[in-house]
Parts: C-alpha cells; structure tokens; sequence
C-alpha cells in the first residue's frame, strides 16, 4: 500500500526565525524600509537644494556689492583723480567723457539694487575701464614724449576694452545673461578683438584714437542689434502672452512674468534714451554745419549721450518704467520727424543754394530753422481745433453725418469684442425678447455661459435662451458680416464661418 505524502513541517522553535523555510515574509518591514530610504533621499535633495540656494544668495550679495558700491567708489576715484590730479587743462570733449563715465557707474549701482537680474557687471565694469582710459590718456599726454609710456600703454589697451563691453552690454541685455552659445561666442570674439588690438597699438606705440574708435563702436553697436531686436520681440511676446493668460484667468502671474516684463520696461527705457541721444546729436551736427553753432560739435555728440544711462536708470524705476512704451512712441515719431526736417534744410540750403558766409546769414537761416521748429510744434493741436471749428461750422455739429455710419464696422468688429458683446445681450433682459430676467444676481450670466456650448434645452425655467439665439452666440468669435448673419437667425451655421 502506497504511505500518504505529507508535506514537511518545520520544527516549532524554527517558524518565527527570520530566514527559516517556514518563516513567513516580511512585507511591512520592507516598505517601511523603502519609505525610510525615500525620506532619507528627499532630506538629502533638501539639504542639497538649501547648500546650492545659499551659495547662489552669497555670490548674488558679493556681486551686488562689487558692482554696487566698489565699482562705482572705484571709477568715482579715478576720475576725481584724472579731472583734478594731473596737470593741465581739460578739453570740452574729456571733461564730458569723465561725465559718462560716472553716470555710467551710478547706472549700474542702480541696477545692482534690483532684485530682478540686471547688467550691472557690462554697466560697472565698462564704466571703471573708462575711467581708467581717460585718466592714462589725460596723464600720458603731460610731459615729453619719452616720459609717461605705461600710461599711454594702458590707454592704448584699455580704449578697445571699453568698445568689447558695450558690445558685451548690448549681447546681454535685459537681464545681464548671454544665454545662448552664440551670444557667448560672439562676447568672446569681441574681447579677444579688443585686447589683441590693443596690444599691438601699444607695442607699435601707436595711440588708439576717436577717429579710429568711433566707427569700429558704431560697427559694434550695428552687429549687436539684431540680436538686441531678437531679445525685444521675445519679451514682448512673452509678456503680452502671459499677460492675456492671466486677464483671461487661465494663467497666473509669477516671478518670470514680472521678470519678463522689467526687462521689456528696461529696454523701452535704453531705447528712449538712445534715440534721444542720436536725435541730439544730429541736430547739434546738422545745426553746427549750416550755422556754425555749436561749436564744439564732438563734445555736444557725446554730452547728448548722456540719456542713454538716464534711461537705464529711468528703466529701473518703479515710478517710470512702465510708462516706456507709450513715451518710445513718441520719441520715435519726434525723432522721424527731425530727421526728415534736417534732410530738407541740408538738401535745399547746401544743394540748390550756398551756405551762409556771414554772420548775418547765419543767423537768419537760424532764426527759420526756429520758426520752422515752433510751427511743427504747434501744428498738431492746431489742426485739431481748426478741423473741429470747420466741422461745427459746415454741418452745425462736432461730427460728419456720415462718421458714424462710416465707423460703425470698424468699432463693432474691432474695438468690441464679440464673443463680450454678445455675452451682455444674452444676459441682459431687454435684450433680446427670448430672454427674461435673472432671479438671482449671476444667475442669468452663468446661464448664458452654458449656452454657449451647444444647442440643448435650458434645465431651468428661470431664464431660457431659444435655440436660434444659441447658435447666433456660438458665433461670438467671428469677424466681418458673419457674425451679423448668424445673429440674424440664417440657416447656414455660423460654426462654418472663418474664426478670428
């Protein structure tokens, strides 16, 4: 007879040893390892992330106070020594070059104030450089010529360096980050053209003249505003994006937002202040040319640039900032306006006339110019109220018979939204004969909102909308006629017509 198989039992003393046969598992002690482990880790990334925010909140601190308050010190003592410590006069031009380059240090002790990331390192650093070329430039001209070299050596390397900076500042604008590798790559070529220029001048012991840097800056300036132009748009589009977002409550506001939108304030404010600076300066030259006034031309040129720091600290102006866009629009359009008038008197007085010999024809063709400035001054207010007068004059009233007609499309489509306008109709109860009036505040607006989903029948007797008015709401975002077809009940359906 076959002996029944009985399966094998441990002993009793071995059931509850862990690791036994019969020992069973263990599964609350391994989760609860796992959970210890990924409490461990997540402490460990805390600590980690606390370390890296302290080291940044440090070197963040030490940079604001470098170029806060040591830079700016720095190229204040510079220049006190320059202007008042080496012997010798001063001429117009570099007594204006010491002023640029304390505005420049006050610019960017400002901008180290800001909480948002600003370019205070081009700004501190490029204008200490400046300071430093003008004053070995100033002591390097005293003397013989075998007296003072290492002065005229550092001039000679320093005068490009400030051109690599400016051409650094323009790369990094709004926030003082490259970003990009070919931006990095492009600041890098800069240096490397600056400093290897200005090194061969000083071992050829050749002076690195205004002459030859004024237009190897304006090169600079002109390769570098593509990608300024390129940074503009981005901001502009981010910050119109996120601000429909959060008007539209589908997007909240954040730090990148007011980021976004202080750097897009900061370049308005540098704009303004170089289109000044350029209109300026054309006017002083075109002025200088036809009068001779005035005469120090150079020394005006570079006085005028002047407002490019002023609206890089206006920029950083809670007060100011954000009034930049409205205020670059008309800088734009005075400055359009000056360029075109200076064409005009260059163009008939040098062209088809002669240029004033004496002094009483300098002044008379002054004393035009400043007439012709007051009438295109005074010409906008002006044709505003003759225009208004001939109006009330010819029709009895402020307004053409026909200017409401001829502005009614435009207003309706354009300066009205449809899907708003057709939202208070609905919700209105003298609107629409289909609609009654809400019993409670609210009520009738959600109501209509529903609606605008599709054709089903309203759930409360409170307010109804007819199905036809339905479809004529689904149309809200039309444009042109169609949306007045579909508000006026045709059978085409409206989901047809083109969206905006």
């Amino acid at each position: 007879m076959d002996r029944p198989v009985t399966a094998h039992r441990p002993p009793p003393g071995d059931r509850g040893q862990p690791g036994s046969p019969g020992a069973p598992a263990a599964p609350c002690s391994s989760v609860a390892q796992g959970a210890e482990g990924a409490q461990e880790a997540q402490k460990s990334r805390e600590a980690l992330r606390v370390a890296a925010e302290a080291r940044r909140g440090g070197g963040a601190r030490a940079g604001r106070l470098a170029t806060g308050v040591l830079g700016p010190a720095c190229t204040a003592a510079v220049a006190v020594f320059g202007l008042w410590y080496v012997p010798g006069g001063i001429s117009p031009l570099d007594a204006v070059a010491f002023g640029l380059s304390l505005a420049w240090a006050l610019a960017g002790a400002i901008a180290a104030r800001n909480r948002e990331r600003a370019p205070q390192w081009p700004v501190a650093s490029g204008a200490l450089v400046a300071a430093v070329a003008l004053t070995a430039a100033r002591l390097g001209s005293q003397g013989p010529a075998g007296q003072h070299e290492a002065a005229r050596a550092v001039a000679t390397l320093a005068a490009p360096l400030v051109i690599a900076i400016s051409f650094h500042f323009l790369l990094a604008l709004p926030d003082g980050r490259l970003g990009g590798r070919a931006r990095r790559v492009a600041a890098g070529l800069g240096y490397v053209t600056a400093l290897s220029t200005g090194l061969a001048l000083a071992l050829a012991h050749q002076p690195f003249t205004i002459a030859a840097g004024a237009p190897i800056w304006a090169l600079a300036v002109s390769c570098a505003l593509p990608a300024l132009r390129l940074r503009y748009g981005r901001a502009t589009g981010l910050a119109t994006g996120r601000a429909t977002g959060r008007a539209s409550g589908l997007a909240p506001g954040r730090a990148s937002d007011r980021a976004s939108g202080r750097g897009r304030e900061r370049m308005q404010w540098l704009g303004i202040g170089a289109v000044v600076a350029a209109d300026v300066a054309l006017i002083g030259a075109v002025l200088h040319l036809l009068v001779g006034w005035p005469g120090p031309v150079a020394a005006v040129a570079a006085g005028a640039s002047l407002a490019v720091p002023l609206g890089l600290i206006a920029g950083d102006s809670s007060l100011l900032a954000p009034h930049g866009g409205r205020l670059l629009v008309h800088v734009l359009s005075t400055a359009g306006f000056s360029l075109v008038v200076a064409a005009v008197y260059v163009v008939i007085v040098l062209g088809l006339g002669r240029a004033p010999s004496s002094a009483a024809d300098r002044q008379m063709l002054g004393l035009s110019m400043l007439a012709a400035a007051v009438a295109a001054v005074g010409y906008l207010p002006a044709r505003d109220r003759l225009i208004a007068s001939a109006t009330r004059f010819v029709y009895g009233a402020r307004e053409a018979p026909d200017e409401a007609v001829r502005t009614f499309g435009s207003r309706m489509t354009r300066a009205v939204a449809m899907d708003e306008l057709l939202l208070q109709q609905a919700v209105g109860p003298s609107s629409s004969p289909n609609v009654s009036a809400p019993s409670s505040p609210g009520q009738g607006c959600r109501e209509a909102r529903g609606q605008l989903s599709g054709c089903r029948p309203c759930s409360t007797a409170v307010s109804r909308l007819s199905c036809g008015w339905r479809r004529s709401a689904m149309g809200a975002s039309c444009s042109g006629s169609s949306w007045w077809s579909a508000r006026r009940g045709h059978t085409r359906s409206p989901m047809r017509t083109t969206a905006c």
